[in-house]
């Protein structure tokens, strides 16, 4: 009888261990896609889709663009992303053309990631400290693509770093990032 029972114990143990294996195969299948995607940022066709599909509670926008910049609304291209952290960015094009001239984009001020702009600066120059609506932003003059003068305005919002790059002038960048944000 001790023979048959031992048999029993043996065979069970191994049925366990089998259906251990199976679970943590069925695990590890499951996280793979998570796993693959990390950081690769989404292309949407509206604001409101990122809100929904990705949950991002807050997409700040500019309420004002200078209108000789001539710039496209709503945005011409719409990336963003909600793991392993959020992160929106919006490209604004010249009206009627598909040149890039305004980049906004929001990551969350926690995440280790670096920004690649399709707008490229070659020379940044000295960033300067300034306040726009009561933040402290940085300000940087500098030399993009084709050696056309831009500027990159940077600031910290509820947890949330938001950058603009605009191919004009310092002034105008200013006045868009401000109309992105609540107060006087």
């Amino acid at each position: 009888m001790q023979p048959k029972r031992t048999f029993h114990i043996r065979q069970l143990f191994i049925f366990c261990a089998v259906a251990l294996l199976i679970v943590a195969v069925l695990g590890l299948l499951n996280w793979l896609p998570s796993l693959m995607q990390k950081q690769r940022l989404k292309h949407f066709s509206s604001i409101d889709t990122i809100k929904k599909e990705l949950r991002i509670k807050t997409v700040y926008l500019p309420t004002f663009l200078p209108e000789e910049l001539d710039l496209a609304w709503p945005p011409t291209e719409m990336y963003a992303q909600d793991n392993p952290f959020p992160a929106v960015m919006m490209h604004f094009t010249r009206k009627g053309t598909s040149e890039i001239r305004l980049i906004i984009h929001q990551v969350d001020s926690k995440a280790a990631y670096e920004f690649k702009p399709r707008i490229r600066i070659r020379e940044r120059h000295a960033a300067s400290l300034m306040t726009l609506k009561n933040r402290q932003a940085h300000l940087t003059p500098a030399v993009c693509d084709n050696d056309l003068p831009c500027n990159q305005l940077s600031w910290n919002e509820g947890g949330t770093t938001i950058t603009l790059i605009g191919i004009f002038p310092a002034r105008d960048l200013i006045r868009i990032a401000a109309s992105m944000l609540p107060g006087d």
